[in-house]
């Protein structure tokens, strides 16, 4: 059995796939159902309190950043970007995607190439990594520290909650690409491994619509909360900002 994992953030690129890789050429139909599900991470919050209003707002200015060595993306979700000066704090998350593959390669009787069948697909999605900072000029347990904490705890459980609801969708989405790859025949072994990684690449492009509609939700999620009116309200129950 053959595992394949590859991590993935926003796909760019259209990927092409070989005409034999998904041409289904005398395979045997197995007495097996292709699985598919999802894995979800909501990970370890760390809070932070020693940066200041202008470390804050740098990691504001510089919103998202797509670490391309490990596949994984940083989102800084500020307070209001570009004008935080009320709410100096924010909250960084690290949303990883991965999708997984697991094939079985079977030799075809009369020697005439092989067939390699998708056993199973997942796809883990979550965050790692979770750090919310509250600006260091604001003493721990003071009324404004403690209204920051209370609308960084916020902008976490909107990344939970979010998440804890569109992963059935993104399950199903999962479950109904798997069916679509039939077993595949190739001709000769050393056309088996981009063949799986062909099926790979396939899950991902077909699954981004699905994820690229799990991030905009999210997004106006955190600007549903990110308003004028909530910052002048949130001001107004403290005296030292």
């Amino acid at each position: 059995m053959k595992n394949r994992v590859l991590f993935l953030i926003i796909m760019t690129a259209v990927f092409a796939v070989s005409g034999e890789a998904f041409a289904r050429h005398a395979c045997p139909l197995l007495d097996t159902k292709t699985k598919a599900k999802i894995i979800t991470n909501y990970g370890n919050v760390q809070y932070f309190h020693d940066r200041s209003r202008k470390d804050i707002k740098t990691f504001a200015n510089k919103g998202y950043k797509v670490n391309k060595s490990n596949g994984t993306r940083t989102l800084a979700m500020p307070s209001r970007k570009g004008n935080i000066q009320h709410i100096p704090g924010i909250t960084v998350a690290t949303l990883k995607i991965g999708v997984k593959t697991e094939t079985k390669t079977v030799r075809i009787k009369n020697g005439k190439g092989f067939c390699i069948y998708l056993d199973n697909a997942t796809v883990s999605i979550g965050y790692p990594k979770m750090e919310v900072y509250v600006a260091k000029r604001y003493k721990k347990n003071s009324c404004e520290y403690n209204e920051i904490l209370n609308h960084e705890k916020t902008h976490v459980s909107i990344y939970h909650n979010t998440l804890n609801f569109y992963a059935p969708h993104i399950e199903q989405s999962v479950k109904n690409i798997a069916k679509e790859i039939k077993p595949t025949w190739v001709s000769s072994k050393d056309k088996i491994e981009p063949t799986i990684n062909n099926m790979l690449i396939y899950i991902m492009n077909k699954i981004e619509p699905t994820l690229n509609f799990f991030r905009k939700i999210q997004t106006n999620e955190h600007a549903n909360l990110d308003t004028p009116e909530n910052y002048a309200y949130t001001t107004s129950l403290c005296k030292n900002w």
